[in-house]
């Protein structure tokens, strides 16, 4: 993930994926947090289905190899949900009396 800002839909859908180019052996896990709050997947991806301003904030995964190295290394972007454009119509009818 780039630490940089990425703008989406309200109700689009985002993935997250993580990955690392250490020559160590594979993550044991993936940890996963928004807005420095735990989330609970522990997969190099995290799927947001209908973006909602909620969603909005930093996101950071970090890779756990073993449980003394709680957070081995980090990666985190930030996530800006704009609202989507609706265009309203309005039909008005006039009685002649």
């Amino acid at each position: 993930m780039s630490p940089q800002q990425t703008n989406y839909n309200a109700g689009s859908k985002a993935e997250l994926i993580c990955t690392s180019n250490s020559i160590k052996s594979s993550p044991n896990q993936w940890q996963w947090y928004h807005n420095s709050n735990r989330l609970s997947s522990i997969n190099d991806r995290y799927l947001i289905s209908n973006l909602t301003r909620e969603n909005m904030g930093m996101y950071q995964c970090c890779y756990i190899t073993s449980s003394s190295d709680l957070n081995g290394c980090c990666a985190q972007t930030q996530i800006h949900v704009i609202s989507m454009s609706y265009v309203v119509f309005f039909f008005l009818s006039f009685n002649d009396s």
